[in-house]
């Protein structure tokens, strides 16, 4: 209300250093619940290149298709590895969306795909626990299906729960070079995860009450 304020919050902002700007940024500032803005010109956002760091994101990612070239199981093109970020990000925020990885190959490409780091995966994975003794015991995938897993570990490895990951594989048969390029891809199929009710939930509309506990003086309070 007077003019010594401003003075005195001078002096007490230029006492602050950098290691007690880092402590309050750590210790209070990021613990407490807060909204950061951050406001830029127009020429530095253009001369930064921001808006190429983020990139709108709904319900299109279920359109996406990854394309290879033959025998390549990697992948490779920019714009597939911005759509695979897309996806990881519209994945985290629709905590409630199951991916399904439909993976694809050419009847001209090789029959084998090779990656120790992915054989290991699968070994890992508890998901996989049916087909994973006959992977392990062949050392190989088919190209299709090598594709599907790829993109399923970096889903896997950047937080996505095993449980909402899956994986697909098919072959196609090609009567030309463009047939051919076109088969050789990865889809997506997104699904809505629904916890399916009781049947006492079904019946009543409600949870059953619990059985009272016959020796309360058992019980052990958490």
């Amino acid at each position: 209300n007077d003019e010594s304020y401003f003075p005195t919050l001078a002096d007490s902002v230029m006492k602050v250093g950098e290691n007690g700007l880092k402590d309050f940024i750590i210790n209070t500032f990021n613990q407490s619940a807060h909204v950061v803005g951050l406001r830029i010109s127009k020429a530095d956002r253009e001369a930064l290149k921001v808006d190429s760091l983020f990139t709108d994101i709904d319900e299109s990612v279920s359109k996406y298709v990854f394309k290879y070239r033959q025998n390549i199981t990697d992948i490779e093109n920019a714009d597939d590895i911005i759509k695979r970020e897309n996806l990881l990000q519209w994945l985290n925020v629709n905590t409630d969306i199951n991916v399904q990885v439909n993976g694809f190959s050419d009847e001209h490409e090789y029959n084998r795909a090779t990656n120790d780091t992915i054989i290991q995966f699968i070994d890992s994975i508890p998901t996989f626990q049916r087909s994973k003794k006959d992977i392990i015991k062949k050392g190989y995938l088919r190209p299709e299906m090598m594709r599907a897993i790829k993109i399923v570990k970096y889903l896997y490895d950047h937080g996505i729960a095993a449980e909402r990951l899956s994986g697909t594989s098919m072959m196609y048969k090609s009567a030309n070079k463009q047939e051919a390029l076109e088969n050789m891809k990865c889809t997506l199929t997104l699904d809505k995860y629904h916890k399916s009710p009781s049947l006492f939930e079904f019946h009543y509309g409600k949870k059953p009450t619990p059985a009272p506990n016959p020796n309360p003086e058992n019980t052990t309070e958490h």
